[in-house]
């Protein structure tokens, strides 16, 4: 039995020493994300002027000031994936990172389910037309506020959302709403944390997935992270919510591998139980 347990110690070794060398040089899949959401998501920069009228500013397509996709949140998180990620998970081998940008402003949760009159941005086509993306973000309710949409209408259809994300096999992250503090806007303020924050998180809880909280995130220096509006976002607001957005995303299963040396010690605890 001595011998048996040194051969397959001996094993155990190999197996170790040939995992080390596949790990230090394994090359990590692309991460395809898709950002799903609304103008925030987009990424609709705008303020007020004095007397109450819109300007919007930034990387905006004329004449309509549609957002390019050279601004919001999805192409600073591109740029975060593949400077961090290889360090994050130690191959010492390069990421590729895409991010689809599915934001379209104006939309609510059940516009996003509505793929009777919004066949090009609900859910069904985003999901469709990426198959092979890994993570989708979903990021929507402030429209629902706006419109006085119930927050447990809000709660349902972004159930429905995460349901049918999981049935196309991309793992649905979930976001809060960041602070709302439009002077125009017809409800109070803490309306958007007491009330539809609170069921975007009891719903994060019950569906089991994961929660980038961009209130708590944003709360304490939201007039930084404001593009002026008081619910769009800056640069420095973009920057802070992909930076959220990628905090929450490492934490997936995905992106969890067990340490070589707990592999080993894992085979080795096992192989004694054949002496």
């Amino acid at each position: 039995m001595k011998k048996l347990h040194s051969f397959l110690s001996f094993l155990l070794v190999i197996t170790f020493l040939t995992l080390a060398e596949n790990s230090a040089g394994q090359e990590i899949p692309p991460v395809i994300v898709l950002a799903f959401g609304d103008s925030i998501t987009q990424g609709l920069a705008r303020k007020y002027d004095g007397e109450g009228g819109i300007i919007r500013w930034g990387n905006l397509e004329p004449p309509m000031g549609r957002p390019t996709t050279n601004w919001g949140y999805p192409i600073e998180l591109d740029k975060i994936i593949e400077a961090e990620l290889p360090i994050f998970l130690d191959t010492g081998e390069p990421v590729s990172a895409t991010v689809h940008n599915w934001g379209h402003m104006g939309f609510t949760s059940g516009d996003m389910l509505d793929c009777q009159d919004h066949p090009k941005n609900c859910i069904d086509t985003v999901l469709a037309s990426n198959s092979s993306a890994g993570f989708i973000l979903i990021l929507l309710g402030a429209n629902d506020i706006y419109q006085n949409i119930a927050s447990i209408d809000t709660r349902f259809n972004l159930g429905q959302i995460i349901d049918k994300c999981r049935e196309a096999n991309i793992e649905p992250i979930l976001g809060t709403l960041s602070p709302i503090t439009d002077s125009h806007a017809p409800f109070p303020h803490y309306k958007v944390n007491d009330i539809y924050n609170l069921e975007i998180r009891d719903l994060a809880l019950e569906k089991e997935v994961l929660l980038a909280d961009h209130y708590v995130a944003m709360e304490e220096d939201w007039n930084l992270y404001t593009s002026g509006d008081g619910l769009h976002l800056s640069r420095s607001g973009n920057e802070k919510m992909a930076r959220t957005w990628y905090e929450t995303l490492v934490q997936s299963e995905q992106f969890k591998t067990p340490p070589l040396t707990q592999i080993y010690f894992l085979l080795l605890g096992n192989s004694s139980t054949a002496d």
